[in-house]
């Protein structure tokens, strides 16, 4: 048996009210009504990460006018995204850096739970 995560589909993130790297307010209550996409990355060198990133952020005004909001969460401190180009350009997409995970654990356990599934 092989042990794997499962995101589970239109699941209601606990509220969080946090800083984003830019300096602004992010209070996830702010956005009900709207479908949000909250994307989990691991350091800002990360090259698939930041490939993402880069096809997200060029989707953003295709989602927006669809009323879909986008938060992104990183792995890297604010001092790492702020010192790199790229990532300070992400912009108006929030950024959170979340280096001890600790504004992503309680939405992680909520959205996600364990499966077992035989392996193939």
């Amino acid at each position: 048996m092989e042990s794997r995560i499962v995101l589970d589909i239109n699941v209601t993130a606990p509220v969080f009210n946090l800083i984003d790297i830019f300096g602004s307010r992010v209070n996830l209550a702010e956005y009900k009504g709207k479908r949000v996409f909250i994307a989990f990355f691991r350091h800002a060198g990360c090259p698939f990460c930041n490939l993402r990133v880069h096809v997200l952020q060029k989707k953003y005004d295709v989602l927006k006018a669809k009323n879909m909001e986008m938060i992104f969460f990183f792995e890297s401190t604010e001092k790492v995204l702020l010192s790199s180009t790229f990532h300070s350009e992400v912009s108006p997409i929030p950024l959170i850096a979340d280096p001890e995970k600790s504004g992503t654990k309680p939405m992680v356990s909520n959205i996600l739970r364990p499966s077992r599934h035989s392996a193939i």
